[in-house]
């Protein structure tokens, strides 16, 4: 058992918009250990979401299981 950040657990990330011709960062978060990440935004009208994984707390690779959006 691994005390501390999991090595596989992304640390550092962005997350934006895509807001049809105008791409808009939501947040950017660093040093973060936790395996679930909670984020609230305004609504408003978007056809994507991006992901940048910028860095991992060890492990070679990242992988991110589930992303989920609700209105």
């Amino acid at each position: 058992m691994i005390r501390g950040p999991q090595p596989e657990t992304v640390r550092d990330y962005e997350l934006h918009s895509l807001e049809f011709d105008v791409v808009r960062k939501l947040v950017a978060v660093t040093g973060n250990y936790q395996r679930l990440r909670r984020h609230d935004f305004q609504p408003a009208m978007s056809h994507g979401l991006r992901l940048y994984l910028r860095s991992t707390n060890g492990a070679p690779v990242a992988r991110v299981y589930e992303l989920r959006c609700y209105a």
